[in-house]
């Protein structure tokens, strides 16, 4: 029976609670009403229990549980509000001590979002509930976008891991200013260690004294650090707590799902930028069933573990100094002449202390290498590339090739005022030692370009999140082996990860590998980026397999918020499957590119016509430029994904469509390489040579060629072809040569000049041997060569020898013959019906020519029925141009039908008795008697085959109008 609700005038949780007790009282006493039969009584108690309690209150965005999260203004639709979320120190206690986090939220337009709440994070770790403020665009629409300030960061964060203790000294003693002179944060690095950033430290990377010592005064900081007071959080139980040990990623994705639970949400989406595509990936491996959409920007590694994100960062920076340089040295603009000697230059100078700026007490300040890869290094984080060109211009002015002492000096200081200041003040010039964000610990805005930022952030989260215990010695066995691996700025990386949290003082508590099969994330990964190395972005997409994976072929740090001065055709296109996908849950095709350089190709091609257009004749920069970057972008691309033989192709193409020949033939060189067996690569350089009139040097190519690909029927033919061609220029210029001389005793010489192409035929049947089908298009191209050769050069000796060996190589060739008659099927019929063609076609070309007469029984006896038919409609074709007499033709048609082959191959009959039909007369007893003969067998033996029965019935005088 049905039972209504009791109405009770009773409301929030008062009246929550009596539905609790109303349904649990009709769940004990089995009036629950009617039931699944999968899903017993108290089962789907319980499940109206719990969908009661989600509901109970009504939780929304706008409305959420006030216990857990406070909204600071008064919600509305398409309104910024800010907030705050009271979490649990930890998670699982509730007498831990309560954190209040800063909340940020964007409401959708329409309410309740049509797509719920998506967590927007910008990065870091540091990154904060500001990162909301930046969004926009209609790939978001329809989301509530919120953001955190997780524990530790931000302005407001109590405890915050940052310090703000940071302040000027009067006076500087006479043995000089001390980093404890500037700050009493219990965690800026102690007196006399150099200043450390975001994977970088100031030192020279390569001293191994410099190294151990910094590692050493990191090692003795850690213990005063995890000491300090603010550090030292106590519960209402009275339990300390050491606030350290819980900031790690796990603890943000708790505190997340807690956000998704007070504002009553299903599903929480994400948009991850860097470290926000490890806050996105955690959550989604340990809240699978809650993650909504998400999208994995600029991927951090998804197996958390210390020597991991060392190597990928040293990867990162070494491929982005290449890269740098290698953009540089094709561009017609670039600062430095010689970029790759120059750049070596100014690291040696940086080594020995060369490249200084002056003090304001007139001593000599010098610019470390560690500070140098941490100025490159920040210049790459611009992902639209718009301040790579300042990069190579400071570069240009610290080369003592190109610039003199007081360039040098200016460059050295613009570096450091960028790094060493402390409340505006640039330290290095004021008190002669650096002394920046990264030993006071303090976020602060430098006197002019600010390029220095604390690193206690960054070192706390990931100290915690990723594997690996390491003490001093360790870290100098892995250091030796990382510096005889990677370049200056990849080793840069790895002592600054090292140093930064390899030797963090709090235990690790690792997050699990991450991935799930329910999340279908969508994965960007940019080609250059410094910071994330792209390699991450694949494995983050083998961690979530279900997802899809585009590849942006860009520079600098994730796929660029906004379309830059010179790609934004090619951002749009990128940013159309985001869009999809977040709107629609659209995901494309695993493994798309984006082609940077569509845009460029279309942009040079709009040049030109302007060129045109306007008739300017003379020629400048822009004529150049942009080839050269084309061509410098597509060749990063091939020389990164060598196995992509789209890219390759690509590139070819453009320097065919652009008419640079030269690069082309680099292009072919490169590309046969890496891709010896692709038969088209080494076709087109071969080509690319003989138009160049390189014929030698052609040979050489097709010769490498059918090395690597021995049995390439394409690379035989083209070798034929060429060789072919070369004899008859060699017979043209001795004719020519002896019309001019009268010398016609100079005839014999030429006879020899196919001997290469009969050799090649010769070696080439022996390769293709047993290959039926490669054999007959060789054939089959052979021949067409042979004629076309015969009929141009008609008196030259040797071509005869050559018909000869193709007519004995066709007759050796022909399938059935020395075997019995081979089985009919499609595999077979082709290639049997071309090699027979052949055959027979220069045997009645032969200089002792044969008739068909003398050609039929061989074909009736060894061939197969396909065979036999395609030589029925060659005799007639024959027939008709009045070659062959109809004595003949009916002679050979005789002798095809009685050949068993015909009759047990249903097309082939039809053949032979459509020819009989339009050639012969059925009065004749004799061909009366074979056409019945092959059409009663051939009807017998193929029932089904309604052309053939209906035949049968007509007889042998009203057959042929079925057959026609």
């Amino acid at each position: 029976m049905k039972v209504s609700p009791i109405p009770i005038p009773l409301s929030g949780g008062s009246a929550c609670m009596w539905w609790v007790i109303l349904l649990l009282s009709r769940a004990g006493a089995g009036v629950v009403g009617p039931v699944d039969d999968e899903c017993g009584q108290h089962a789907c108690s319980l499940q109206m229990l719990q969908h009661v309690a989600e509901r109970r209150l009504g939780h929304s965005p706008m409305h959420p549980d006030p216990s857990v999260v406070r909204w600071d203004q008064l919600p509305a639709a398409g309104a910024l509000v800010s907030g705050s979320l009271s979490v649990f120190l930890d998670p699982e206690d509730a007498k831990s001590p309560k954190l209040e986090l800063e909340v940020e939220m964007h409401f959708a337009d329409q309410q309740p979002a049509p797509l719920g709440p998506l967590l927007l994070h910008c990065g870091g770790p540091g990154s904060g509930s500001s990162c909301v403020r930046y969004a926009g665009g209609s790939h978001l629409e329809g989301y509530d976008v919120w953001s955190i300030s997780q524990r530790g960061i931000g302005p407001a964060a109590e405890p915050a891991l940052n310090c703000n203790n940071s302040h000027l000294p009067a006076k500087c003693p006479a043995s000089g200013c001390k980093i404890s002179d500037f700050t009493d944060c219990p965690c800026a690095l102690p007196d006399g260690m150099p200043q450390i950033g975001e994977i970088w430290a100031d030192i020279d990377p390569r001293n191994e004294t410099q190294v151990e010592q910094l590692f050493r005064k990191r090692d003795a900081w850690g213990s005063r650090c995890a000491a300090s007071p603010k550090f030292q959080l106590v519960g209402a139980n009275g339990k300390s707590y050491n606030f350290l040990e819980y900031v790690g990623s796990q603890f943000l994705s708790y505190d997340i799902d807690r956000f998704r639970r007070a504002i009553g949400a299903q599903k929480m989406s994400f948009y991850g930028y860097s470290y926000g595509t490890y806050v996105a990936g955690v959550y989604a491996s340990v809240f699978s069933e809650f993650t909504g959409r998400v999208v994995l920007d600029g991927n951090m590694d998804p197996s958390p573990r210390k020597t991991a994100q060392a190597t990928g960062d040293a990867l990162a920076n070494d491929k982005f100094i290449a890269f740098l340089l290698n953009t540089c040295k094709a561009a017609a603009d670039c600062p430095l002449k010689s970029p790759e000697e120059e750049y070596d230059q100014i690291v040696a100078a940086a080594r020995l202390g060369n490249l200084t700026a002056p003090t304001k007490s007139g001593t000599q300040f010098p610019l470390t290498v560690g500070m140098l890869m941490a100025y490159i290094q920040t210049e790459s984080l611009s992902n639209s590339g718009r301040l790579f060109h300042r990069a190579l211009e400071t570069l240009s002015k610290l080369s003592p090739k190109n610039s003199p002492l007081g360039t040098i000096q200016s460059t050295v200081a613009f570096i450091l005022d960028g790094f060493c200041f402390v409340k505006g003040v640039s330290t290095w010039y004021t008190y002669d030692i650096c002394v920046g964000p990264g030993h006071t610990g303090e976020d602060e805005e430098a006197p002019y370009t600010d390029f220095g930022e604390p690193y206690m952030q960054q070192c706390a989260v990931w100290g915690v999140d990723q594997a690996g215990y390491f003490s001093v010695p360790d870290l100098m066995r892995q250091w030796r082996s990382a510096a005889a691996q990677n370049g200056d700025a990849g080793l840069a990386a790895v002592v600054g990860d090292m140093v930064g949290y390899f030797l963090w003082p709090v235990k690790a508590t690792p997050n699990a590998p991450m991935g799930s099969s329910i999340v279908y994330p969508l994965v960007v990964g940019n080609l250059f980026d410094p910071a994330t190395s792209y390699s991450w972005a694949q494995d983050m997409k083998n961690a979530f397999k279900e997802g899809s994976l585009i590849t942006w072929q860009g520079i600098g740090h994730t796929f660029p918020s906004r379309a830059s001065d010179y790609n934004r055709e090619a951002v749009a296109e990128c940013r159309v499957h985001i869009t999809e996908y977040l709107q629609k849950g659209t995901l494309p095709p695993n493994g798309l590119t984006c082609f940077q350089v569509r845009y460029e190709i279309a942009l040079e091609a709009l040049r030109r016509r302007r060129t045109s257009a306007l008739r300017w004749r003379k020629h400048s920069i822009s004529a150049v430029a942009g080839l050269r970057r084309i061509h410098n972008i597509l060749h990063r691309g091939s020389h990164r994904f060598k196995g992509d033989l789209r890219l390759w192709y690509q590139h070819v193409d453009f320097c065919l469509r652009s008419g640079s020949t030269a690069m082309l033939t680099r292009v072919l060189m490169r590309a046969v390489k890496y891709h010896p067996k692709e038969v088209h690569l080494w076709l087109l350089g071969a080509d690319r040579e003989l138009q160049q009139g390189h014929i030698e040097a052609a040979r050489k190519l097709l010769l490498r060629g059918l090395r690597c690909v021995p049995k390439s029927v394409k690379l035989l033919l083209e070798f034929l072809r060429l060789e072919v061609g070369v004899a008859g220029q060699l017979l043209a210029a001795t004719r020519l040569k002896q019309e001019e001389a009268k010398e016609e005793e100079e005839e014999a010489d030429t006879k020899d000049v196919w001997a290469p192409s009969k050799l090649l035929f010769r070696k080439a049947i022996a390769k293709l041997e047993g290959n039926a089908a490669d054999t007959a298009s060789y054939l089959a191209a052979s021949v067409q060569l042979l004629h076309q050769a015969q009929e141009k050069w008609t008196a030259s000796g040797g071509l005869s020898e050559w018909a000869d060996s193709l007519r004995e190589a066709a007759a050796k060739s022909r399938p059935g013959v020395g075997q019995g008659a081979s089985p009919s099927n499609d595999e077979v019929d082709e290639p049997a019906v071309t090699i027979w063609e052949v055959w027979w076609t220069e045997e009645l070309r032969a200089p002792a020519p044969k008739s068909w007469s003398d050609l039929a029984p061989v074909i009736a006896e060894c061939s197969i029925g396909a065979v036999i038919g395609r030589a029925a409609e060659v005799l007639w074709q024959e027939y008709q141009k009045a070659d062959t007499p109809r004595k003949e033709l009916v002679k050979s048609l005789l002798v095809l039908a009685k050949s068993p082959a015909a009759t047990s191959h249903a097309d082939a009959a039809l053949k032979v008795l459509e020819t009989f039909s339009r050639a012969a007369s059925v009065d004749d007893a004799t061909i009366k008697a074979a056409f019945e003969t092959l059409l009663e067998r051939a009807a017998a033996m193929h029932p089904s085959h309604l052309r053939l029965s209906l035949a049968a019935s007509r007889g042998a005088f009203g057959v042929a109008e079925v057959l026609q």
